[in-house]
């Protein structure tokens, strides 16, 4: 049967002893980004100024901020840090997991699981749905808020997903909703630039 490493399982991996204060809705603001843009490999050849190239024991690389952090995940492999551990309302971050299913399974299916679980959230509410390239395969593509226990207020997520291999990748970005846009773009030139191992 298809298991799926819940969002809540996820986030709460990436914030395990922070100590967070999550933004109320309303604080802070950004600049606006229509949120259904699809991803595209068009800059996965070149590293911006300010970027450094990471490649990570498990064989996963792209480009990142040379001051986003990357530290290995709980549930593996990795977790990539946007903002700092003190001084902001929440710790931003880009999660990368590689899910191990018993045997395999199809972009179909997985995509099926995610969106059963991901509506089963409190207050989800979806921005966007589709199709998307990710590290050269074809995958899925959503955004959407939702409100996970244990956190005061709603969160904001960017979820793409591929199967390879008959395994799937899924790849998070959570945000508070305030600052969600303000680091989008360079959220989503990290996930354009990701090469998982064979």
């Amino acid at each position: 049967m298809l298991s799926r490493r819940t969002t809540s399982q996820l986030v709460g991996m990436a914030l395990a002893g922070l100590g967070l204060i999550v933004c109320a809705p309303g604080c802070g603001s950004g600049t606006a980004r229509p949120d259904s843009t699809p991803s595209t490999q068009a800059n996965a050849g070149t590293t911006p100024t300010g970027w450094v190239n990471y490649h990570d024991p498990t064989g996963i690389s792209f480009s990142k901020p040379a001051s986003w952090t990357a530290v290995p995940g709980e549930e593996g492999p990795l977790i990539v840090y946007v903002d700092p551990p003190i001084g902001v309302p929440f710790r931003r971050n880009v999660n990368i997991l590689h899910q191990q299913e018993a045997g395999p399974v199809t972009l179909s299916q997985y995509t099926e699981v995610t969106e059963q679980e991901d509506r089963g959230l409190t207050d989800f509410t979806e921005s966007s749905l589709g199709p998307v390239t990710l590290s050269g395969v074809a995958g899925m593509r959503l955004v959407y808020t939702a409100q996970l226990a244990g956190i005061p207020s709603p969160l904001s997520f960017l979820q793409e997903w591929i199967v390879a291999g008959g395994q799937p990748w899924l790849v998070t970005y959570t945000s508070d909703p305030a600052r969600f846009h303000q680091a989008l773009a360079d959220v989503q030139r990290l996930m354009d630039s990701i090469t998982f191992p064979n």
